[in-house]
């Protein structure tokens, strides 16, 4: 005779399941959230790569994101050099050059990437077009963490390296004022480097993937929890 179905709460992993189950499934949706954000950023760079390029003066004030602009000048030739960016599972820097245009403007030029030396001291050697040109590429405003500051003190000297985009830091190593917003330039464009922009650091398919292993979690919790609290195994066990 089956032994009759009984359910007795274990009050123990009851609490540890009220903890965690909600933080479980908070992450889930969380990261579904930010997948529909990737997504929709995504969307809008294609969109938006997919338009003529149109005078960078037209956009400056611009609240659109990763529009296309061509503008004309000369680039100045010291440069910045952003570290910690890797391509194709290597490391490397983003190379940062002014630029001032023909209308007097000083704007930062990303012109990709450039791999690093396997000796932190050496610095990779670059060279810069001299004269006038046309460039083309998507202007943006750069992220900015608030928790990474950099110590002009400890700058050294040309080629400076950073950590990301400091506007008010390089427009005092230039001693130039500086637009605040850059230009990731086309591969096509003078200068270019290795070039693969990219909106996003993270695909919205990879957080789908992480939302999927949240809820899995969640779950495997709420299955532990009803096993412990009831004596199925056991009933199981005995058939």
């Amino acid at each position: 005779m089956a032994e009759k179905f009984t359910f007795i709460v274990q009050w123990k992993i009851t609490l540890l399941v009220v903890l965690f189950l909600p933080l479980l499934v908070s992450l889930g949706f969380w990261q579904l959230s930010r997948a529909q954000e990737k997504q929709t950023l995504q969307q809008s760079w294609l969109a938006e790569q997919a338009l003529p390029a149109q005078h960078y003066r037209e956009l400056l004030d611009s609240k659109h994101a990763y529009r296309r602009v061509f503008l004309e000048g000369e680039f100045h030739q010291h440069y910045w050099l952003v570290e910690n960016k890797i391509l194709a599972g290597k490391l490397g820097y983003h190379v940062i050059s002014p630029f001032k245009t023909d209308l007097g403007d000083w704007i930062l030029i990303n012109r990709g990437w450039v791999e690093a030396s396997a000796y932190r001291e050496e610095n990779p050697v670059l060279n810069t077009p001299q004269g006038k040109h046309r460039l083309t590429g998507t202007l943006i405003k750069p992220s900015d963490s608030k928790f990474i500051e950099h110590n002009p003190e400890l700058m050294g000297s040309w080629p400076y390296r950073l950590l990301e985009i400091d506007f008010a830091l390089m427009a005092d190593q230039l001693n130039q004022p500086l637009e605040p917003k850059i230009v990731l330039m086309d591969a096509d464009s003078p200068g270019a480097l290795i070039v693969e922009w990219q909106p996003v650091n993270m695909s919205a398919e990879k957080h789908r993937a992480y939302a999927l292993q949240w809820f899995a979690m969640a779950f495997a919790l709420s299955v532990m929890w009803f096993v412990a609290n009831t004596n199925v195994l056991k009933r199981f066990s005995n058939d």
